[in-house]
C-alpha cells in the first residue's frame, strides 16, 4: 500500500528489501534435495542455541525461544558440516494455520556466513518435509535460499517490505530468516 510505506517514509523508516512468505505442500516432488549439511536435534533448552540466536538476529529474546518450544512445539536443530556448527534454526510444528492444521513453520533460521545460508535451509526444510504436510517461512528478499525455494517448488503466498531506521539493520539478511512477521 503505497500510503503505508509514504507512513515509514515519513517516520524515518526507509525500505531494506522485500520479505517474500513462501510455502511447499505435500506432495513435494522436487524434494529432498541434497544439503551439504546435517540437521542435528538439540534439546529445546539449550542456552547455546539462544546464544547463537542473539548473535545472528542481533537481539536477546529468550522469552521468544521458551514460547516457540512451549507454544508451537519447537524442535530446535544445529546445523553441522563435519562435526562444526553453522547454524541454528527452529521447526515450529504446531505453527499450523486454518489451511494446514498439520502444516509448521520454519524460522528463525541463521548462519554465521552466508556461504552456508541456503545450505541450512535446505537442511531445515527436509527435516520438516518429514514431519509435516506444509511449510512456510518468511524470507529477506537478500537471502541466498530465495531462488533454490521457488526453483524446487515453494510458492510465493505474500510479499511484505522490510523497513528499518538505520542504514544498516540489526541482522545481515543474508544470513537470517525471521521466525514470521509477529516475533520476526
Amino acid at each position: 500500500d503505497p500510503r503505508a510505506l509514504a507512513l515509514y517514509v515519513r517516520a524515518g523508516m526507509l525500505p531494506k528489501w522485500p520479505s517474500i512468505a513462501v510455502r511447499l505442500e505435500k506432495p513435494a516432488p522436487q524434494w529432498p534435495i541434497t544439503s551439504q549439511l546435517e540437521a542435528i536435534e538439540a534439546e529445546p533448552d539449550d542456552p547455546a542455541i539462544v546464544a547463537w540466536d542473539s548473535q545472528i538476529s542481533g537481539r536477546e529474546r529468550p522469552l521468544d525461544h521458551a514460547f516457540w518450544v512451549r507454544e508451537e512445539r519447537a524442535v530446535p536443530l544445529w546445523f553441522q558440516r563435519d562435526g562444526q556448527r553453522v547454524g541454528y534454526g527452529y521447526i515450529r510444528l504446531g505453527a499450523g494455520n486454518l489451511w494446514h492444521p498439520h502444516g509448521c513453520a520454519l524460522g528463525p533460521i541463521g548462519v554465521t556466513s552466508a556461504e552456508d545460508a541456503a545450505a541450512s535451509v535446505i537442511a531445515a526444510v527436509n527435516w520438516a518435509l518429514q514431519r509435516a504436510d506444509a511449510l512456510r517461512l518468511e524470507v529477506p528478499g537478500p537471502h541466498p535460499c530465495l531462488p533454490v525455494l521457488l526453483e524446487h517448488g515453494f510458492r510465493i503466498s505474500y510479499i511484505d517490505t522490510f523497513v528499518s531506521t538505520t542504514e544498516t539493520p540489526f541482522f545481515d539478511a543474508r544470513c537470517y530468516i525471521p521466525s514470521g512477521g509477529d516475533l520476526f
